[in-house]
């Protein structure tokens, strides 16, 4: 995956800087990856936060009440499934 990003990127270098976002031939490649990224990280960070949250039911330590409380503001992770 890293030589590809690098070929895009020489790619992105090589093209008139005019070109609009949305006509750039790349842009699907990269609203994809950032459509995986985004997907992966909500992934993440919910079973994060649903880990901590067991551990904190569990009696741990006061700064996992903490970290709960700033990661899961306003119960967000605790919303329907995303």
């Amino acid at each position: 995956m890293g030589m590809r990003m690098e070929q895009e990127t020489e790619k992105c270098t090589r093209k008139m800087p005019s070109v609009r976002l949305l006509e750039h031939p790349d842009f699907c490649i990269l609203r994809s990856e950032m459509t995986t990224s985004s997907k992966e990280f909500k992934r993440q960070s919910h079973f994060l936060v649903v880990m901590l949250t067991a551990m904190q039911k569990n009696g741990a330590s006061p700064h996992v009440n903490e970290i709960v409380a700033q990661l899961n503001y306003n119960y967000f992770y605790h919303q329907e499934e995303h």
